[in-house]
């Protein structure tokens, strides 16, 4: 048993130690493996803001090695390292598929970051393929996931995809913004689609807005 008299460790060093320690109890031993998954995601979000992607992605994958429990948010924090100012949109889908393998509760944020790193890469077909897996889950889609998705329609030239989600923007009592509305018109200009620019155009002034031409 651990001793007492001194406080449980909280680092994921220390705690790697005091799992390695003989005679942890059951319960010891699984207090200490759930001490590790947040001390791991720590380290991860932190690797992800000094740019070290490697680094996090070996975390992740050194977490699976020892037991420690992966959650839907320790993969988000993967992505992001994946995302964040170093466009590693493939390494992004890579954790993508582990994450979709690993059997945890599904939440939004992993797909949000992973159609981020996506976006940011300029790669419009992997992020709406990852969209495309979103709502086979069944996962909802946030604020996030509609305007990051409306950027992947303007560079993808995907306006019915786009109109399509203004639409589920406003069932969800999301207010799509001008800069919305200006990157389903954006994605129509690019595809060649003038007649329904013109349509969409139209929608756009029956609610308030002025598309920038």
């Amino acid at each position: 048993m651990y001793d007492r008299k001194h406080a449980f460790p909280t680092g994921r060093r220390d705690l790697l130690d005091h799992l390695g320690q003989d005679g942890l109890s059951t319960l010891e031993r699984r207090q200490t493996l759930m001490s590790l998954t947040e001390a791991y995601e720590a380290d991860i979000l932190r690797f992800g803001r000094r740019r070290q992607w490697g680094n996090a992605l070996f975390l992740l994958h050194e977490m699976d090695t020892i037991g420690a429990k992966r959650t839907a948010s320790t993969f988000a924090a993967a992505a992001q390292a994946c995302s964040d100012k170093v466009k590693q949109w493939n390494y992004a889908l890579d954790v993508f598929e582990h994450f979709k393998s690993s059997g945890v509760r599904e939440t939004v944020e992993p797909y949000n970051w992973v159609i981020t790193a996506c976006k940011k890469a300029r790669r419009w077909t992997p992020a709406m393929g990852v969209f495309d897996e979103m709502r086979k889950a069944e996962v909802t889609p946030d604020e996030t996931t509609f305007r990051s998705m409306l950027s992947v329609c303007k560079g993808g030239a995907q306006w019915e995809l786009g109109l399509s989600l203004i639409y589920d923007m406003e069932d969800a009592g999301v207010e799509p913004r001008e800069a919305e509305w200006n990157s389903v018109m954006d994605a129509c200009e690019a595809a060649g689609d003038l007649d329904m620019y013109d349509v969409i155009e139209d929608e756009a002034a029956a609610r308030g807005f002025e598309i920038q031409i």
